[in-house]
């Protein structure tokens, strides 16, 4: 397990990690919800020919929501790994499910409907413990 380095304990960076997860939350949600909107993920129908047929403003509706959502979703992951962090005292990726537990917990009821895209959500709490690992190793190969 690896020490938190100064930039996950200060507590100055509780609002600039939460507006990073909100930032890229919300941009990935915007793509996924462009995608899902073109019907190339099909809203959750087992071929594209199933997707359902859908208007413009409906397109830009589902667009600006998933947006939103993987916007709130970041921002929440990001804040309660800082949180789970701190309180540890340490970054691992053991901190990082935790985080990502307890930051999907809101969402439950909107995956349970299919109006969240569970697995999107898990891989953008991956891709953040992986650049994590990736950081750390490069500054102990400093070291």
């Amino acid at each position: 397990s690896r020490m938190v380095d100064s930039e996950r304990v200060s507590r100055g960076s509780l609002g600039m990690r939460a507006a990073f997860g909100a930032t890229v939350g919300g941009f990935t949600g915007l793509m996924l919800g462009a995608l899902d909107a073109s019907g190339l993920l099909t809203m959750g129908a087992k071929t594209p020919s199933a997707a359902p047929k859908i208007t413009g403003a409906e397109r830009g509706a589902m667009i600006a929501r998933t947006g939103i959502l993987f916007g709130v979703f970041g921002a929440l992951y990001q804040g309660t790994r800082h949180g789970v962090d701190r309180i540890r005292g340490k970054s691992n990726s053991e901190n990082a499910a935790i985080a990502g537990f307890i930051s999907l917990i809101p969402f439950t009821p909107l995956i349970m409907r299919r109006r969240f895209n569970m697995a999107y959500a898990i891989g953008i709490i991956v891709f953040d413990e992986y650049n994590d690992m990736e950081r750390q190793r490069m500054m102990d190969d400093r070291d």
